[in-house]
Order: structure tokens, then C-alpha cells, then sequence
């Protein structure tokens, strides 16, 4: 009880015993520390006439002299401005992801228990989508700030932390913190999941980077700079993971084939398929999957097993066996999520092309037809790219034929999958490349119809339109038409004179 209270406003005073003193008129409230701060072997002390670490959360220093009603209001705006920012930050995360990142290393500057207030499923999806949206060399020191940011929010980093933490160091080349990771998450209050275990399975066992060697983009790297030098057996950590409890899934299975694609290991891969998801020459085997089960086939699995396949030198064997899984555990491959199954299909199908490979070139042309014809999928820009290439690589500009360059664009142009400023850009270096390539083999009359019937569907082609025209009354042109005949047509021109 305070007792009876006069009209002087409440001071604060020290005590000698280290309490505070709420005095108003005739009566007195003591106040511990304790019951503001937290910790009974901290007593305020006295700096320039103010109390120090009153709120510690809160940074502020009272004033002794000051009222205490004047600054718990101050203390309360900032309070409410902290709850404002993690909403803002929220919101950023549900409407804009690509923006999180700046919002979040913005607020959190400002207060470094940003994320006390948010639960552990959405600090997991901020690390997942700022990991994800992140360049290879950025994503480790983002993540590991969001993790320490976890931390200080008084959380402590789930399984599903640790394997997107995991994943953000492989891509970062960061492989010490890879062991260090996979040490401190076994030795935490949470055990291992299977999510965790294929992050490691994945950075430690090969299973990235099949392309190497493959596609022209991974030319400009060196082995040094793609390959890890962790390398662990995956069916050894697997039987590891077997022995803690633990259930293989889908994606385990996916991981395991890669690595034994990144051995060039043909009849493991083969083993492995059949007995998981079974065969198609053999109906009295008892596969491992079943409908619905966590061994399930989805889009993610038929694309693993046509890259382990490709890398292999077996892309045919590959496509097949997807299909007849596709038809038996009815996989869409119609949807949006199909695009990366597509995507890999047609590099795959382009990069293993005789002579470099042994796919038959025909191939590509089946793929291409399937996907745009049977499944009605919209291609993206990668997809494009890889059927210009294929064109070129068949050296359809020499003869002529402007059937498959048509069919190409005006899907590219009806690609439900392509943005408007994305469509035009593409477009318009699709139509200079075509068109170029057909006017230095002399067919200028086809080059000219297809920009004047192309240009009135994009502003950027009727800009390139007046562009091309003046490069056709170039004189240098057949030069480098000169320049792009076969050496052996040289040779003869060269011997005739």
C-alpha cells in the first residue's frame, strides 16, 4: 500500500541498498532491481546522474531527475516501434521474398533481437529464402547473420536450421564449416533428421555440380574451385542414418544416385532405381516405394535419375525409365514445378549430342515435342536458349529452312512462363541472331520476311527492324559471309584461281 498520495509528480531515487525508490508526497514504494532487469547481482549505478542499464533491452539511460511516467512512455514507443518492424519484416517475407534480405540486415542494425518475436517456422523460411536468393558466394555469411540473429532472439537453431545452414556453406566452399555444422548439430538438444542427414550426404558426397565437364558455362571454373574434397561414401551414411532410427525418403534416394553418377557408377544407379521404385522388364520385383509413402517419386526424382543417367552416357536409358516411373506413380509433369525436369532434359539431351556424346541428335527434337505438344508445358528462357542451340548445332541455317526458327519463336512469343520485358529482350536477340546467320548465308529475302512479319509484336523488334536494314546495305557483310564459308569450299575457290 502507498498509502495517501500527493500531487507531486513520482521521482526516482538510489537507495543505499542498491533499490529504487518511487517517492510520492509522504509515502514510499521500493522497487528491486531484480524486477526490472533480471539479474539480482546487478545494482544500477550512477553515471552522470543517470541510472544505467534501467532497461537494458531498451538502451536507455534514466535520468534521475526526470520523471519515470515520461520515460516508461518513451520506453513503450520504442517497444511498439520494435513490434512494427518485425510486422514490416514479416509481411516482407509473406509478399515481397526477393526484398527480405535488405528489410531484414536494415532493421536488424537497429535492434539485434529482431527476431524474439517470430516463431521458429518463419526464422527457418527467412534463412531458407535469403540462402536461396543469394549468390554462391554470399550465401554462408548471410545465413550464419540470420542464425546469430536466431540466437539473440533467445532460440536456439532447429534441424532444419542447421541443414539450410549446411547447404549455404557447401555453396559457399566453406567445407570446414560444413564438418563443424554436422558436429554441433549432433551435439545439440535435437537429434538429427533425415533433412539434416541428406544436407551432408549432398556437400560431402559429390552429388552437386554433375554438369562439370558438360555444360560449356563450367569451362570458366576449375575442378578446384566445383568439386568438393569431402568426399564420403553415401551408402555408408546412409546405413549410418539406418542405424540412428532414421527413414530413408525420396530425396536420400535422389542424392545417392547422383553420387554414384558423380563416380560414373552405371550399375549402382540401375540397382538402386529397380529396388526403390522397380523395373519396368521385371513385375515380380517388390520395390521399397509406395503410393504415397515418403519414397514416392515426384518431379525432383525423375529429374535425378535422367541427369545420373546423362552424366553416365546413358541420357535414352534415363528418359525412358523416367517415363514409365511417371505413368506408374502418375508424376505431373504438366505444372510449373515440371519446368526443371524439361529444362535438364533438354541441356542434357544438347550437351550428350553426337559426336561429343552418343545421344542420337534426334533425340532433343523428341523431348522438345513432348514437352511443348503432349504436356503443354511453357517453356522458360533456358529452355529457348537450348532449342536455338540445337537448331544451330544442325546447322539449320544452311539450309534455309525457316519452319523450326518460326515454330521457335512464336512460342517464345506465346510463353506463359516469360515476363513482357523479358519476352521483347529475348525476342528481339533471338531475331538478330536468326536473321543475321540467314543474311550472311545469302538468303537475305527470308531474313527480311521474318523481321517485317515478327516486328509488329514487340517494340523492340520494330526498333531492331530499321537496324537491320541499314546492315543489310553493308559492304562488309559479304565479307564476313567470305569468312563463314566451309574450309573446304575455300580451298576449291582458292585452287581454281
Amino acid at each position: 500500500m502507498l498509502g495517501r498520495c500527493s500531487t507531486r509528480p513520482a521521482k526516482l531515487r538510489l537507495s543505499r541498498l542498491g533499490h529504487f525508490r518511487l517517492l510520492s508526497g509522504k509515502s514510499v514504494h521500493e522497487i528491486a532491481p531484480s524486477s526490472l532487469d533480471g539479474d539480482n547481482s546487478k545494482v544500477p549505478e550512477l553515471i552522470d546522474g543517470r541510472v544505467k542499464n534501467l532497461w537494458p533491452q531498451a538502451d536507455m539511460a534514466l535520468p534521475a531527475s526526470e520523471t519515470i511516467f515520461n520515460k516508461f512512455g518513451q520506453f513503450s514507443r520504442r517497444l511498439h516501434h520494435w513490434e512494427s518492424n518485425a510486422a514490416h519484416l514479416s509481411e516482407t517475407l509473406a509478399e515481397r521474398p526477393e526484398k527480405v534480405w535488405e528489410e531484414f540486415s536494415a532493421l536488424y542494425r537497429q535492434n539485434e533481437q529482431l527476431l524474439s518475436s517470430f516463431g521458429m517456422i518463419r526464422c527457418t523460411k527467412l534463412m531458407n529464402i535469403v540462402t536461396r536468393e543469394s549468390e554462391a558466394r554470399l550465401a554462408w555469411g548471410r545465413a550464419n547473420l540470420i542464425a546469430n540473429a536466431v540466437q539473440k532472439g533467445g532460440k536456439k537453431l532447429s534441424p532444419p536450421m542447421y541443414s539450410i545452414l549446411i547447404r549455404a556453406a557447401y555453396r559457399s566452399r566453406k567445407f570446414d564449416k560444413v564438418f563443424q555444422l554436422w558436429q554441433e548439430c549432433g551435439q545439440s538438444e535435437f537429434s538429427r533428421t533425415t533433412g539434416v542427414w541428406n544436407s551432408y550426404i549432398a556437400a560431402t558426397c559429390g552429388c552437386y555440380n554433375l554438369d562439370y565437364g558438360f555444360n560449356p558455362k563450367s569451362s570458366k571454373y576449375s575442378a578446384e574451385d566445383v568439386l568438393t574434397p569431402i568426399h564420403n561414401d553415401a551408402l555408408d551414411l546412409l546405413s549410418q542414418m539406418i542405424a540412428e532410427g532414421l527413414h530413408a525418403n525420396a530425396r536420400t534416394y535422389e542424392l545417392l544416385i547422383s553420387s554414384f553418377a558423380f563416380k560414373q557408377d552405371i550399375d549402382s544407379i540401375r540397382t538402386i532405381v529397380t529396388s526403390v521404385w522397380g523395373s519396368p522388364t521385371d513385375n515380380a520385383s517388390a520395390p521399397i516405394a509406395k503410393y504415397g509413402s515418403v519414397t514416392h517419386p515426384h518431379v525432383a526424382t525423375l529429374t535425378a535419375i535422367v541427369r545420373a543417367f546423362a552424366r553416365c552416357g546413358e541420357f535414352q536409358e534415363g528418359v525412358a525409365y523416367a517415363d514409365w516411373l511417371r505413368k506408374r506413380f502418375s508424376v505431373n509433369l504438366s505444372n510449373k514445378e515440371a519446368i526443371a525436369f524439361w529444362k535438364n532434359s533438354l541441356n542434357w539431351a544438347l550437351w550428350t549430342a553426337s559426336p561429343k556424346g552418343n545421344t542420337d541428335p534426334a533425340t532433343f527434337d523428341s523431348v522438345w515435342s513432348a514437352a511443348i505438344n503432349s504436356f503443354n508445358v511453357n517453356p522458360n528462357r533456358v529452355m529457348l536458349y537450348a532449342r536455338l542451340a540445337h537448331l544451330e548445332k544442325n546447322r539449320e541455317y544452311d539450309s534455309g529452312r525457316m519452319g523450326n526458327f518460326i515454330e521457335l519463336l512464336n512460342v517464345a512469343r506465346q510463353s506463359k512462363n516469360l515476363g513482357p520485358y523479358e519476352r521483347d529482350k529475348l525476342l528481339k536477340k533471338f531475331v538478330h541472331r536468326i536473321a543475321r546467320n540467314l543474311a550472311i548465308r545469302g538468303y537475305d529475302a527470308r531474313a527480311i520476311k521474318l523481321v517485317n512479319d515478327l516486328s509488329p509484336h514487340s517494340p523492340k523488334l520494330r526498333e531492331f527492324r530499321s537496324h537491320f536494314f541499314t546492315y543489310l546495305d553493308k559492304s562488309w557483310r559479304h565479307n564476313l559471309r567470305r569468312r563463314l564459308l566451309p574450309r573446304s569450299l575455300k580451298t576449291a575457290r582458292a585452287n581454281a584461281t
